[in-house]
């Protein structure tokens, strides 16, 4: 049983752009206009009785909550990029106290080291002072 096809209206309708796909453009426009639903706003519309001027301020409109939306989310990544930059900082900073802590412990060994040379030097002068006695 033979389906019949639904009748084409003025404006661009997808379908076209499956049926022949004249090129890559016209086919990649096709898809991103039924990604965006503006298709089913154009039927609605038209179904209504609406004009084609009227569908197409429903599609701007339909297309300006689009970027509105896409203008959130690079919003809210830039806030998350702000906030890995605040870590990236943070995790620098401690990166730098451990080199002090780092620095202040190789001076206290080297006072460790020059303590222990003086009480080594002190105890070969009471062996000495002793040996001589």
């Amino acid at each position: 049983m033979a389906r019949s096809r639904p009748k084409q209206n003025r404006l661009f309708t997808p379908s076209k752009a499956y049926s022949s796909l004249p090129s890559q453009r016209y086919f990649v426009a096709a898809t991103i206009y039924r990604w965006l639903g503006m298709e089913s706003c154009q039927k609605k519309y038209q179904a209504e009785g609406e004009s084609v001027a009227d569908v197409c301020v429903a599609v701007a409109a339909l297309t300006e909550r689009i970027a509105g939306v896409i203008e959130g989310i690079a919003d809210a990544t830039e806030g998350i990029a702000g906030t890995m930059e605040r870590i990236a900082d943070a995790t620098a900073g401690i990166v730098v106290a451990t080199e002090n802590v780092a620095i202040v412990s190789a001076a206290v060994a080297t006072v460790m080291v020059g303590r222990a040379g003086v009480t080594e030097s002190v105890a070969v002068a009471v062996v000495t002072v002793t040996v001589v006695w």
